[in-house]
């Protein structure tokens, strides 16, 4: 019965079957493990991809990505306009293999709002094989802590901090080809707790505290020339603050000045300016900061007491919501991003004494080893888990991702301050990739409840949008998943719809009579008959009825 289910779901009516093109080096069984893109429904508003994954074999999705030029550059689609098929949607499967639903909302890119001819869809695939512990790497040449690291190519650089007996002003960095560190130019100022990011190949070490206290400079290092220039200073001194760049632009996140700090300071490298940005809700200093799809995460960090609290601010809404809490509460963390993976890792941080993860892998204790990963994904929101603890604890340390390995440097405990640690993680073993879809976006097709995945009683309303100049008729229709029968809900003149709200009630599903599972809800639009060609703007939707 499963057999046929999956037979029948690659004939669903109007459907756009896809083959699937895979970019892989070499035939080993490393890229063997992928996924499957059987089936794509809808072109325009919310497109579904069907795609399987093999069974047992611990695959991870990177990011599903989109092209509009034939494959030629490929845009991430934000994780806010994609909705995965949660685990007890009740999918069938095959052998050895587990089917999966991926839903996309085009309307939520702005590039798609207009005409486009065509569009493709990618996704990579990760083998989650990484290393059972972190191994050891070559010492720093001087030992650190409270100090700031960051990447630029492929050298891993690290700056200022404690050294075990005065502040320093010196700076090295790492080499991944030779495996080894060298000294470069040193900062204009001695400082630890400070800050640093990479824009455009030059690096900004942004405060921290001095031998005068609390400090506002901004020290502008370049890599190609080592030389260092001294920038406009922050508005606000501080320590102890966290940085990221969206955008091109610095933010500068809170800090301890006195005390603890909700501070928020934008720096344009450009102009070489300063404004304020949105306060933090809550202030908070020695936390973990990254940026993962234009969101800025602040986690954990201190405020009179450990926090456990993650926030997330979105400046394209200029607003800060909170986040799912970290296990254990953590300050002196870094926190690091993989982009492709959406997921985010807080290493190291002093936690409360005496806490522990129950007998996890994670073990938490005033030695800092502890690391966490949430991963970001919009429907299906994890918890953080545990991950590979450190083999050293350390607190104040400076951690970074490149090239798909983890590293983190120096820090506080026993005998963190020389020593530094790295850990590899998925590595990439090629892409799926759709062929072209031909859309039909100057028509409007949108549904809009119930929504994505949901679970309807009974008799249900289906609400949704009809637009574009173009648009005649529409009909509104609905079968039971992988059958492709479709039986018709209602349709009308698209002129009766455009001419009334956006949030339309189009049509009642009587389900009198019809067996609780799956259904495939269907909206067509179609053109005006004098217009060439007339294939019809369609959208789908997937509710599972359960009476």
């Amino acid at each position: 019965m499963e057999q046929i289910q999956i037979k029948r779901l690659l004939l669903v009516g109007l459907c756009l079957i896809l083959s699937l093109v895979v970019s892989v080096d070499s035939l080993t069984m490393t890229n063997l493990l992928r996924p499957d893109i059987d089936l794509v429904q809808g072109n325009t508003g919310v497109i579904i991809v069907y795609y399987t994954l093999p069974m047992g074999q611990p695959l991870k999705m990177g990011n599903w990505e989109y092209s509009i030029d034939g494959g030629r550059s490929w845009n991430n689609i934000p994780p806010e306009s994609l909705y995965h098929s949660p685990a007890n949607l009740g999918l069938p499967t095959g052998p050895g293999r587990l089917n999966s639903i991926l839903a996309w909302n085009t309307q939520q890119i702005d590039q798609l709002r207009t005409v486009v001819p065509q569009l493709q869809l990618r996704v990579q695939a990760y083998d989650p094989n990484p290393s059972q512990a972190w191994q050891e790497m070559p010492p720093t040449l001087i030992p650190r802590q409270g100090h700031t690291t960051v990447t630029w190519q492929d050298r891993v650089y690290t700056f200022g901090g404690w050294n075990g007996c005065r502040l320093t002003s010196s700076a090295e960095f790492y080499d991944i080809s030779s495996n080894g560190w060298y000294k470069v130019d040193s900062m204009p100022t001695p400082r630890q707790h400070l800050t640093a990011v990479a824009v455009d190949g030059v690096i900004y070490a942004i405060g921290g505290v001095g031998r005068t206290g609390n400090l506002a400079v901004v020290e502008a290092y370049d890599p190609q020339l080592n030389r260092w220039a001294t920038q406009r200073p922050m508005p606000t001194p501080r320590r102890a603050l966290a940085a990221t760049v969206v955008d091109g632009r610095i933010y500068a996140v809170g800090g301890h000045n006195g005390t603890s700090l909700t501070t928020v300071e934008i720096y344009d490298p450009a102009t070489d300016s300063w404004m304020t940005g949105t306060q933090m809700p809550a202030p908070r200093h020695s936390m973990g900061l990254t940026t993962l799809g234009g969101k800025i995460y602040v986690i954990g960090g201190f405020n009179g007491r450990i926090l456990k609290s993650v926030l997330v601010y979105d400046p394209k809404l200029d607003q800060w919501q909170q986040l799912a809490d970290l296990q254990v509460p953590r300050y002196g963390l870094t926190a690091v991003r993989h982009q492709s993976l959406n997921q985010i890792y807080a290493i190291g941080g002093r936690p409360n004494r005496g806490v522990s993860a129950g007998g996890s892998s994670l073990t938490h204790s005033s030695s800092g080893t502890g690391v966490e990963v949430l991963t970001v994904n919009q429907l299906n929101s994890e918890l953080w888990r545990p991950f590979v603890p450190l083999q050293t604890g350390r607190i104040c340390a400076g951690a970074v991702l490149l090239s798909d390995q983890l590293y983190i440097i120096g820090g506080t405990g026993k005998v963190a301050n020389w020593t530094a640690e790295t850990l590899e993680l998925e590595s990439p073993t090629g892409y799926a990739e759709t062929q072209p879809i031909i859309l039909q976006n100057s028509l409007i097709a949108d549904l809009q409840s119930p929504k994505m995945f949901a679970e309807v009683k009974g008799d249900t309303t289906v609400f949704g949008e009809i637009g574009g100049q173009e648009a005649e008729r529409w009909t509104l229709d609905i079968a039971p998943f992988g059958l492709g029968d479709f039986q018709s809900i209602s349709q009308g003149l698209a002129s009766t719809v455009i001419s009334q709200s956006t949030d339309n009630e189009l049509g009642r599903w009587n389900t009198s009579g019809l067996s609780d599972g799956l259904y495939l809800v269907r909206l067509q639009v179609f053109h005006s008959a004098n217009v060439a060609p007339n294939s019809p703007a369609e959208t789908y939707l997937i509710v599972r009825l359960q009476r």
